[in-house]
């Protein structure tokens, strides 16, 4: 057969195809490390093992280059760190290089309250005034809490620390004077006063070298007071700075352990909990079990009296329950757990005993009418989205999708993230909700990829060059990471599903809600690389799980998630009582619970923090 040459116009849109279909699909995802992110992990691995000098000298190597707010980017969050290892004068020596102009509005109030903190240290409370005030009407709500704290800080440096130090700072004096200081005694003198003030104290030159060792221990007992494992690497680094001290680091630890223990809760507790008849009655029977389980832990003599109140359904309930508990003398209600009967309890407006609620109110505002005597505490999945919104906006994300379950706690959970993440200068490029229980999202996966969107640019490519055209379907490039507020089985289906729609390297984050208790190596790796909290009663080899395990084998239903969840709620609500007060005379003052790193705010809401775990070959790895 003879060949002959075709002619241009055959020829002509095949050489353009390619061109076109390159100008129509959207750009391959090729995402750069960031050199920012990378040097903030480098800087905080080499803060957390106490290496500063090596931390400042990799700052140094790591910003040369970098523009001016791409340093801010990394010097304004190696400060924070320095500050919360109490070393105000790195965290000074990097603020002094941020240069304020043009930086974007979350890294001005960082830079703000970095600075506020410092003029604390440095007693001087007018200054930090006026720059909280400067930023009072702009604070996000994933810096609300640092705001609040610095400002709880303020009624406490500098005259009314010292004030309370001078007794404690006179005595120790005495006994370095008389060459007969105990090193208990200075720990007994020093650690019922408050964080901000012994870290003032720790800062200021004019205190004796000789007395600066043991302010150093009572400051860094204080920091991790309720969190053993924390104090026992701190104190340890403390010994490391000290070492001609004759008073070891286990010592110490053994002191604080002694003295922790003597902290009585309150002398009777009344408990309002779901009784038989309740559609809570099972939660209410877990949570009361956590409960018992770390009261019988007290010696006999040392247990308060429990009193039980358990009541129905109804919201009025709660209201005979609460009179009954009052005229019972009880000095500490603990209770209810329906938050229709938390709201009818605040509306009665009797605060004549300190409560400690165990779900939030409708309203938090109403715990203000009973400063000091109410406190709250829930384990909302709010929180936890808004914790997953507070980390993505540190980790640099930007632009968000959100897939969400199509239900009343779905929506909930979106919109806190939503809420959180926006508020920290975020987009949510698309927010969409999926069928719970549904095996198949294809549907619903390529809209919210523009799969869908990218096929018909190639059809109407096709149509237009009037010859069929070979294109495979790109996702979308403008998203940089998917928050998921799904279940388990819901977010197992789910996630390989994305990787299939070629959102594999998309990073995803979710609530503890996608794993059924604690990860699961067996049934958990269909999520691999999410990242999400989870509470440390389901994590580790460590203390936490073997109560967990052991109170599976003890209590019925505990192989139940939620249950499970609810008896670590009881542990940690009986753990808060003896702390209650102090913790709110200290808003720095936490403990590290079950159920997270627990912390009584202003407003009279226990606010919880969690550790981060990434799920790899369905392992829970540590970030």
């Amino acid at each position: 057969m003879n060949s002959y040459p075709r002619p241009l116009f055959l020829v002509w849109p095949l050489l353009v195809l390619p061109l076109l279909l390159a100008a129509c699909a959207p750009e391959p995802a090729v995402r750069p490390v960031d050199p920012v992110n990378a040097a903030i992990n480098a800087v905080d691995e080499l803060i957390e093992a106490g290496r500063y000098e090596q931390a400042l000298v990799e700052l140094q190597a790591r910003s040369s280059g970098l523009s001016d707010s791409d340093r801010a980017r990394l010097l304004i969050p190696a400060s924070e760190r320095f500050l919360a290892t109490r070393r105000p004068m790195e965290a000074r020596q990097l603020l002094r290089e941020v240069q304020p102009r043009d930086l974007p509005a979350a890294d001005g109030l960082r830079l703000t309250l970095a600075q506020a903190e410092l003029a604390l240290l440095d007693r001087d409370p007018d200054t930090a005034t006026w720059l909280l005030d400067q930023v009072s009407e702009q604070i996000p709500p994933w810096l609300r809490e640092r705001y609040q704290r610095l400002r709880q800080r303020l009624g406490q440096t500098p005259e009314d620390g010292f004030f309370e130090a001078s007794e404690a700072l006179e005595a120790l004096a005495t006994s370095l004077d008389e060459q007969a200081l105990e090193p208990d005694l200075a720990l007994a003198l020093l650690i019922d006063l408050p964080l901000a003030t012994l870290e003032a104290l720790v800062a200021d030159p004019s205190q004796p070298a000789a007395l600066r060792p043991w302010l150093d221990l009572a400051a860094t007992a204080r920091a991790a007071l309720l969190d053993p494992e924390r104090l026992s690497t701190d104190l340890t680094q403390w010994e490391s700075r000290h070492p001609t001290l004759d008073y070891s680091a286990s010592q110490a630890d053994d002191w604080l352990a002694a003295w922790r223990s003597l902290q009585a809760p309150p002398a009777r507790v009344g408990l309002i909990l779901p009784g038989s008849s309740s559609s809570l009655a099972r939660p209410g029977r877990a949570l009361r079990d956590g409960l018992l389980s770390h009261w019988s832990r007290i010696p006999p003599g040392q247990r308060p009296e429990l009193v039980f109140f358990y009541i129905g359904d109804e919201a009025d309930a709660v209201i005979g329950a609460w009179y009954q508990a009052r005229e019972a003398g009880v000095d500490q209600v603990v209770g209810p757990l329906q938050r229709e009967q938390v709201d009818r309890l605040l509306a009665l407006g009797d605060a004549s005993v300190p409560i400690l609620l165990l779900n939030h109110p409708g309203d938090p505002e109403a715990l203000g009418r009973f400063p000091g005597l109410v406190a709250s505490y829930a384990l909302t999945p709010e929180g936890e989205a808004e914790l997953a919104a507070a980390r993505a906006l540190v980790a640099g994300h930007t632009r968000a999708l959100v897939l969400r379950q199509d239900s009343d706690w779905g929506e909930r959970v979106g919109a806190a993230f939503r809420r959180t993440f926006r508020a920290g200068d975020g987009e949510v490029v698309r927010d969409m909700r999926y069928p719970p229980g549904q095996v198949d999202h294809s549907i619903l996966l390529e809209v919210l990829l523009e799969l869908d969107r990218s096929r018909e640019r190639g059809r109407q490519l096709a149509r237009t060059l009037g010859t069929p055209v070979e294109a495979e379907a790109a996702r979308r490039t403008d998203a940089d990471l998917i928050f998921l507020a799904a279940r388990a089985s819901d977010a197992r289906a789910l996630r390989p599903q994305l990787k299939f729609f070629g959102a594999g390297d998309l990073p995803v984050m979710a609530t503890s809600h996608v794993l059924d208790g604690a990860p699961d190596a067996r049934r958990d790796q269909d999520l691999d690389d999410v990242l999400l909290p989870v509470a440390p009663w389901f994590l580790g080899n460590g203390a936490g799980e073997r109560e967990r395990r052991l109170a599976e084998q003890r209590y019925a239903g505990l192989d139940n998630p939620a249950l499970s969840r609810l008896f670590a709620l009881g542990a940690d609500a009986y753990d808060l009582l003896p702390w209650l007060e102090r913790m709110r005379a200290d808003p720095d003052l936490y403990l590290s619970g079950h159920t997270g790193r627990l912390r009584l705010t202003e407003s009279g809401l226990i606010e919880r923090d969690l550790p981060f775990v990434r799920i790899i070959d369905g392992l829970a790895i540590p970030e």
